[in-house]
């Protein structure tokens, strides 16, 4: 099966990068922040807030959501097993 990345087909791409954005945007976040990889706790939190929303709303593949959070498919794990608990 061909990705959508390598196919590409932006369109589900361009609907979560809109997400994000109304997110940091409700939290009062800097989107600039969440794409720096840096991580101040707020942004960590952010980050955890939008990878839950776009694995559990979405079905968005974990690797998927490292690039548009700007961190490692691990760290994505590890967030979403952390909130779990």
């Amino acid at each position: 099966m061909i990705s959508m990345r390598r196919h590409g087909d932006r369109t589900l791409s361009d609907e979560r990068i809109l997400d994000i954005r109304e997110v940091c945007k409700r939290e009062g976040i800097n989107i600039d922040e969440l794409e720096s990889g840096s991580c101040p706790r707020h942004v960590s939190e952010m980050r955890l807030l939008i990878a839950h929303g776009l694995v559990q709303e979405y079905g968005i593949p974990l690797a998927e959501v490292a690039r548009h959070v700007e961190v490692s498919t691990s760290a994505v794990s590890k967030m979403l097993r952390k909130a779990a608990i």
